[in-house]
């Protein structure tokens, strides 16, 4: 993901609320576009853990726990 501050034109660049606006507005796409790239990684079943997991079981049929 981009910064996008980049392309703030240099006249606006000194304007200081300007570009805490525009950081506030993509900060969260941001963040999204991150954590989307990790979401293999957390539900792979060689790498995935706690919750993760349960999901992953749940997925092909098996759990966590031992039945009594």
């Amino acid at each position: 993901m981009r910064d996008y501050t980049e392309y703030i034109t240099p006249q606006h660049r000194q304007a200081d609320k300007f570009t805490q606006h525009i950081e506030l507005m993509t900060r969260s796409l941001r963040d999204i576009s991150a954590l989307a790239s990790q979401l293999n990684a957390f539900f792979s079943i060689d790498t995935a853990t706690g919750k993760q997991l349960d999901a992953v079981g749940e997925w092909i049929g098996l759990s966590r726990f031992v039945k009594r």
